[in-house]
């Protein structure tokens, strides 16, 4: 599967992956972009499902190249063979009450402050945003419709990526830092929550912000009706993966996803409890940038063998307007 990522001032780049998984591609106008020293690569989204089917064998296989890859003993014990774990990390609240926004913003932990933050009040900072959709470029193999940076919007204090349907198109969304911050290693966490939607995929994701790649550290992904979330990193020419699984059944409600380096550990965290450590020599010490994206995935497609949207129109099952709703996201450094 070809990666296409247009870049600044219509510079495109592509990658081999071996993966079925969508495209999100979309480029800035030259006007706002000429003299950028930054090239934004505006990754796929993905259904981890999709990734897992795929991606059986090289799960098994990236434990033991390259450095191994296992959870720790004390964490719940996702998957590694694309089957998801049976029970929820222990901090994970599945109660009514947990819809509500206990948060109103990230709070550095003990031993972390926080360097980049965005709570979305007022409207999309640009000069830390990059919206994806310059043009309203195809959304490519595996998702349906196009990329429009209209579907990028903040409102009431959130950020909105939206998934819609309109003039007999779907429309998807996504946005990274690339352009304006990226960042080795330190703590991630966005805090978000999901429309109930079948078939529409969404990923969180880190991108090195030299343009190369891999690495690449996915810290939540797949499908907006979940309940699997997968959590991988990916490393090497040969896109060698190590994939991490876990349910959560409360999906629509507000949760906190995040990620953190800690030397040549990646520990994936759920309402800032950790819930897998993947270890591997080759964990990343490059400067990474955050990118968030959704997208309507095609049931004539490459990820056609996992959830799909029905007959690839609106539907009982999917609205013709889903948007998943971003409360703030941060950087931690250590103190």
């Amino acid at each position: 599967m070809r990666i296409h990522m247009p870049g600044r001032v219509g510079v495109a780049a592509a990658l081999t992956t071996g993966l079925l998984i969508t495209v999100l591609a979309g480029c800035g106008p030259a006007s706002s972009q000429a003299g950028s020293t930054t090239r934004a690569k505006h990754h796929s989204t993905r259904a981890a499902s999709s990734r897992a089917t795929a991606s059986k064998a090289s799960a098994s296989a990236s434990s033991t190249a390259s450095g191994s890859a296992s959870s720790s003993a004390n964490q719940v014990q996702p998957s590694t063979t694309g089957q998801s774990a049976t029970s929820a990390p222990a901090s994970q609240s599945t109660s009514a009450t947990s819809s509500s926004r206990t948060q109103s913003g990230p709070t550095a932990s003990s031993g972390w402050t926080i360097d980049m933050s965005d709570t979305f009040d007022g409207a999309l900072n640009s000069r830390l945003w990059t919206p994806y959709g310059w043009g309203d470029p195809k959304q490519g193999d595996g998702g349906l419709g196009y990329i429009s940076k209209d579907n990028v919007t903040t409102r009431d204090g959130k950020l909105i990526l939206r998934v819609d349907y309109r003039n007999g198109n779907w429309y998807n969304a996504g946005l990274s830092t690339g352009d304006y911050f990226s960042t080795p290693g330190g703590r991630w966490e966005v805090r978000a929550k999901f429309p109930k939607a079948k078939g529409v995929g969404y990923a969180f994701l880190l991108y090195p912000g030299d343009g190369s790649w891999p690495p690449e550290v996915d810290f939540a992904e797949g499908r907006v009706n979940g309940p699997q979330v997968m959590g991988a990193y990916h490393w090497d020419s040969d896109n060698k993966q190590a994939l991490r699984f876990f349910d959560n059944t409360d999906m629509s409600g507000w949760h906190t996803y995040g990620v953190y380096f800690e030397g040549k550990k990646l520990v994936y965290t759920f309402d800032g409890k950790p819930w897998a450590t993947i270890e591997n020599d080759a964990v990343t010490s490059k400067a990474m940038w955050l990118g968030m994206q959704t997208a309507a995935m095609d049931p004539n497609g490459s990820a056609k063998q996992s959830e799909t949207v029905d007959g690839g129109v609106p539907n009982a099952s999917t609205p013709a307007v889903n948007e998943i709703q971003v409360d703030w996201v941060a950087h931690y450094k250590r103190t």
